[in-house]
């Protein structure tokens, strides 16, 4: 997690509840040959969790082809005045 990128979805606490998850919660009951051996599986899920996430956030769906642009470097046109506003618009009541 100390080398994520700024901004960082994933908090923490919620990696290690996902791992924690993913280790109990299968169809055969795990049978650890002692601590060192649960948390090599640990950080193993948990590597695998962020892979999955990392991928999640690169997919074309979900904007991984967009570039980021500073407003303060775009040179935006002023609106044009226009005949109706917000406030002109009548609202019809039954």
């Amino acid at each position: 997690m100390g080398r994520e990128a700024a901004g960082h979805t994933l908090q923490p606490t919620a990696l290690v509840h996902e791992a924690y998850l993913r280790l109990v919660h299968v169809p055969q009951p795990q049978d650890w040959n002692g601590r060192g051996h649960f948390f090599a599986a640990a950080a193993e899920a948990m590597r695998r969790i962020l892979v999955e996430n990392a991928r999640r956030k690169l997919r074309p769906k979900r904007g991984g082809d967009l570039e980021r642009l500073n407003l303060a470097d775009l040179d935006v046109a002023e609106r044009p005045p226009t005949s109706r506003s917000w406030r002109s618009v009548r609202r019809w009541t039954a």
